[in-house]
């Protein structure tokens, strides 16, 4: 038995063992919906191997996360998965933890998790984040659609318009950081549409004919009790807003899922308030493990010391020598907390929290949470 990474012809074993244990009739295989996770390019992907077979894979690719200045190096996990002649031998928790210290080694901060299985949760992985999801009818599509001004334009997004949508890509403080080509493979690919059957499409507004919001949308799946929704946006509130309401009336849609975070998108979705559309709070799409705290601040200090470089330099976080709790250090005051309550005190709106001083959390408020794009979008894995 040996653990490693997938190289070359490797992969083709992945593909088959993944196809085997997640692909359902009339879907296109993982390969066509994850190319990622597939390729020794762009994944660092391990695999569990008896007798040189590929019997458990863990897809893990690296990416980097933009909040403000800041750059976070993280690797996603996905396509988890242990063939039926071998499940429940722990072979998958046995890849998964090379594949954290694969991301020990590499410098990454945190992994990304697309779900939130026991698995998961036994390796350290805890759901994290506050975002909105918003429901807009068709009365409040027809509401946005009031407020549309003569000049603007909205159509379905061509090549020459690839920089244009890049740039706004680019341009939103919270993001997963992308090439050009990044941007015209994802949009072209949406894996987390076509893994579950939805046909997608790309929209554009123009004002003034310059391209100012775009949103990739999933319309019609092949399962009816599931909704169309929003994979990605960008650009101004009202442009984005204009193309929701748009997508609504063009393919006579009852609803349109889409999900804004709320540290972020206030603006959007005060607008998207007044229309009539209704929201829910909700957790970011799957499960997040911290890698290394103290490398977590350190890739995180641009944008930590642009709210505050004294709070920032107060900070100070060490594990304990048994690596089962972390002590957090703010301006004299500590407090010792597990690994689920540091990924809520780092990301949640409010912390889950037990026995804190509530000065202490009050003060982290001021650097905390850390923004954070929402991981059910075009970089899903």
């Amino acid at each position: 038995m040996t653990v490693r990474l997938l190289k070359g012809l490797e992969f083709k074993e992945a593909m088959s063992l993944a196809n085997l244990m997640f692909k359902r009739e009339g879907r296109l295989p993982m390969e066509a919906a994850f190319p990622h996770i597939y390729s020794d390019v762009t994944s660092h992907s391990y695999g569990l191997f008896i007798d040189d077979r590929l019997v458990s894979f863990v897809g893990f690719v690296p990416t980097i996360v933009a909040i403000g200045d800041a750059r976070l190096n993280i690797y996603s996990v996905g396509s988890v998965c242990t063939h039926p002649d071998y499940v429940g031998q722990g072979f998958a928790s046995k890849v998964l933890q090379s594949a954290i210290y694969h991301a020990e080694q590499a410098g990454a901060s945190l992994i990304l998790v697309s779900g939130n299985r026991q698995i998961y949760t036994r390796a350290g992985c805890y759901p994290f984040g506050v975002f909105a999801q918003y429901r807009i009818d068709s009365e409040s599509a027809a509401a946005i659609a009031v407020e549309r001004g003569n000049d603007t334009r909205i159509r379905l997004m061509n090549e020459t318009d690839l920089f244009a949508v890049h740039r706004l890509f680019e341009e939103r403080v919270v993001r997963f950081v992308s090439s050009v080509w990044d941007t015209a493979f994802l949009s072209l690919t949406v894996p987390v549409a076509t893994a579950r059957g939805y046909s997608h499409c790309v929209y554009v507004t123009e004002q003034q004919g310059k391209v100012d919001a775009f949103a990739v949308v999933a319309l019609k799946s092949l399962d009816t009790e599931h909704e169309p929704f929003v994979v990605e946006y960008g650009g101004s509130p009202e442009g984005c807003a204009q193309l929701f309401a748009h997508v609504i009336e063009e393919h006579s849609l009852v609803t349109l899922k889409v999900v804004l975070p709320v540290q972020i998108e206030r603006k959007l979705g005060a607008g998207l308030e007044r229309s009539g559309a209704k929201w829910s709070e909700m957790g970011n799409s799957g499960t997040i493990r911290i890698v290394d705290a103290k490398r977590l601040l350190e890739q995180a200090s641009p944008y930590l010391r642009s709210k505050s470089e004294a709070d920032f330099e107060s900070l100070r976080i060490n594990r304990t020598d048994d690596h089962k709790h972390t002590i957090v250090t703010f301006k004299e005051r500590r407090v010792m907390v597990t690994d689920s309550e540091l990924v809520s005190l780092l990301f949640d709106e409010t912390p889950k929290l037990h026995d804190v001083d509530p000065v202490l959390i009050a003060d982290l408020k001021k650097l905390f949470p850390l923004p954070f794009p929402y991981t059910g979008g075009l970089n899903y894995i």
